[in-house]
Parts: structure tokens; C-alpha cells; sequence
């Protein structure tokens, strides 16, 4: 792979908003294709060139920590679209696992005993469950929801898979449809996405999905406890964009099928992480004014997963942190420090944070060993900027 480094427009890049570095690659290739009297410039891409790049991410590490499953997003131009398959690294060469015709796989997850790799993929009745053996094989659909699989999550115990499912078109909706073809009123009209699962066994067998909530409301995220017995998820009042303002956590009692209110507030209160014991629930909260919602910090917070005081861990933090994960390491998290995206590590008792260091100055999706004690994250260094053709252009 070849590539070119430019030091002074990587700089000037990372300090640019979306549409200025765009105007700003336009405003370089038209100068990289016009002779300049005694100045030689570099080479530069075309915008087909960058559109090219292949973007890495969706990464899912095997519970040995020894193979790695990860998306890749292409761009067709003969089909004139971007295409995300699923590519597996292990011992030599990594290799494309799914090809998914006139669609795109996605969402990679390893079965907890390692045995089956999961995944997203729609070919050609809804976005579907699929299985595949990572030692090759065709993979096939082990769900058949109407409306499709939102996400899914495999439970600790290997015999379950969680789901998310959104609500299916009513017969009024339908009749719409069909008479006047399809549109929305903006901020009136959704569907909301509510929780089933289905029980699995060893050689990938499943059982008809069992619905867990209903109701007026929409489920965003869900994640199951340590012990499979229970399930942490976030509801807000509707699934449109703006009700993110108004998450709280809920418990999922997963005999009983009874949920119990965990978190509630007046503002947004989400991503739910189990303690490895089960004992505690980390999650992101925001209890300040609303209208400081997108130039405040948010913080991390624990609360006991049977209910009690909230905690708050991350005051003395700087930063806006996300993506938290808690193993039997500890917590980890990420958070945007000027032009950088770092990793941390939190102690829940003494509050302590320390930034970890690592080869690249921005880290992407992660995924973590059931210790802990491994994980893998697509990196990208700024100021590398690939002379894309073909595979060579991934990171």
C-alpha cells in the first residue's frame, strides 16, 4: 500500500468541521491537478479515490481471544452502493467470511462458547439473525421476524439470544401505504422497537422467539446480567429521535417476565453495564439543565442493581466519556480529548482514572475477552492519508 503524508493538511483537517475538510479535499485536488510554477505537488486523491477507502470496524474478539471477526465497508460503484461484509483474522492472512448479495452483513458476535459466529444480514426477507461456523460453511437464518432483527444480544449461558424488534405496520398504516404510497408526518409517526428471545441450542437449533415487553413506549438498548437471570434496558417514551432526552433504565426480571424501574429522571440515562458480579449497574447519566445537553459533559454512574443510591464516578473527569465495558479488569471507557480518542480506566471504589497508552492516537469500536484481559479496536493515525486502490486503502 502506498501512502501519502501530509503533515500540514492532516493538521489543518482535525481542526476542521465535516463540511469545511470537504470543501477543503476539493479545494487540494483541483490545486494537485493544476501545474504551479516551480512547485511540485504531491499526488493527491480523487474523490472517487477517497470514497474507495475501505472503512474498518464492527469489531467482535472470540471468547479465546484468538480469533477476531470485523466489518469492512466497501464501495460498489458498479452497483452504486457501500456494501459491509464480515472479515475474520486469525492465524495467517485475514479473510472474508460473508458475502451477502444485494445487501450487507453486519453486527459480528461469537457464540459465548465460542462455537458460532452470529451476525445481521438481509437476504431477502428482513435483517435476520444468521449463523455461520467460522471454520467456513454456508450460514443460515435462525430468526424469521417480519419485521426484521433491530439488534441482539447472545446471552452469558449460550442458550439464549436477546432481540430487538420493531413494532409491525398496522392495517391502517398498510391501507396508507397501498392508496397514497409511502411518507411520515416528522415527529409523529414511528414504531416502536420492544424485547423477545428465543432459546438456542449447541447445534444452532432455535425455538420460536417469546416476547418480553410491550407497551407504549420504546426500547433503545438492552444487556443481560452476568447470570442470564436478568436484563438491564433502556426505555424512553417513543422511538423518535428526540425522546433519547428522556431514557431511564429498567430491569428485566427473566422468570417472572416482570420489569421493576431502576433509574428515572428528568434527563437521558442510558448504556447499562453489569458489574462481573451482578451486584452493580454502570451507566451514562445527565442530571443538569437540559438545554446544556449538547455542550455539557455527561457522566458515568453506579447505582446497586437491586436499587439504592446512585454514585457518581466520573466528576473530577474532564471529558465526555462513552462506550463504558466492566470486566473482571475493571472499567474501561472512551472519551474525545482535543484532536484524539483515548482509552481510560476507571476504579469504581477510589475513582481514580488513568488514560492508557496506546499505538494510535484514535481507537474505534472494541470488543473485550470475558476477563478482560484482551481486546481488539480498529485505530486510524491522522495524520496518514492512504493513496487508496483497492484493498491496500483499509486501516
Amino acid at each position: 500500500m502506498r501512502t501519502l503524508r501530509c503533515p500540514v493538511i492532516a493538521s489543518v483537517l482535525r481542526s476542521l468541521s465535516a463540511p469545511a475538510w470537504v470543501a477543503l479535499i476539493a479545494a487540494s485536488v483541483a490545486l494537485g491537478r493544476a501545474p504551479v510554477a516551480g512547485q511540485d505537488l504531491p499526488d493527491m486523491p480523487s474523490f472517487q479515490e477517497v470514497l474507495s477507502l475501505q472503512v474498518v470496524g464492527g469489531v467482535a474478539i472470540s471468547p479465546d481471544g484468538a480469533r477476531v471477526a470485523y466489518t469492512v465497508r466497501s464501495s460498489d460503484w458498479e452497483a452504486n452502493r457501500v456494501d459491509t461484509e464480515i472479515w475474520l483474522a486469525a492465524e495467517g492472512e485475514p479473510f472474508q467470511l460473508t458475502r451477502t448479495a444485494d445487501g450487507s452483513s453486519s453486527s459480528p458476535q461469537w457464540s459465548p462458547d465460542g462455537r458460532w459466529l452470529s451476525f445481521l444480514a438481509d437476504r431477502g426477507e428482513q435483517n435476520q439473525v444468521h449463523l455461520i461456523d467460522p471454520r467456513g460453511g454456508e450460514a443460515w437464518a435462525v430468526t424469521e421476524v417480519e419485521e426484521g432483527v433491530t439488534s441482539y444480544r447472545w446471552a452469558p449461558t449460550g442458550d439464549r439470544i436477546l432481540l430487538r424488534v420493531r413494532e409491525p405496520e398496522t392495517d391502517e398504516d398498510k391501507a396508507r401505504s397501498e392508496q397514497y404510497g409511502t411518507y411520515a408526518v416528522e415527529d409523529e409517526e414511528y414504531r416502536n422497537s420492544h424485547l423477545w428471545v428465543l432459546e438456542i441450542d449447541q447445534r444452532g437449533e432455535t425455538t420460536e422467539p417469546e416476547r418480553l415487553t410491550e407497551g407504549d413506549f420504546h426500547v433503545a438498548d438492552a444487556e443481560w446480567s452476568p447470570d442470564a437471570r436478568h436484563v438491564a434496558y433502556v426505555r424512553q417514551p417513543n422511538a423518535n429521535l428526540l425522546s433519547f432526552m428522556e431514557t431511564d433504565i429498567y430491569i428485566l426480571d427473566m422468570e417472572s417476565k416482570e420489569s421493576r424501574d431502576l433509574v428515572t429522571g428528568p434527563g437521558p440515562d442510558s448504556g447499562p453495564e453489569w458489574s462481573p458480579d451482578g451486584g452493580w449497574i454502570l451507566f451514562s447519566e445527565f442530571d443538569k439543565d437540559l438545554g446544556s445537553l449538547y455542550y455539557l459533559n455527561g457522566e458515568f454512574a453506579r447505582i446497586p442493581a437491586a436499587g439504592g443510591e446512585i454514585e457518581i464516578l466520573t466528576g473530577s473527569f474532564d471529558e465526555d466519556p462513552f462506550g463504558a465495558t466492566w470486566t473482571d479488569a475493571g472499567i474501561r471507557f472512551m472519551a474525545n480529548d482535543r484532536t484524539e480518542r483515548k482509552v481510560y480506566t476507571l476504579d469504581p471504589d477510589t475513582r481514580a482514572i488513568a488514560a492508557l497508552p496506546l499505538p494510535t492516537p484514535i481507537v474505534g469500536s472494541w470488543d473485550f475477552t470475558p476477563m478482560g484481559r484482551r481486546w481488539r479496536s480498529p485505530g486510524r493515525a491522522p495524520r496518514a492519508c492512504p493513496r487508496c486502490s483497492g484493498p491496500g486503502g483499509a486501516w
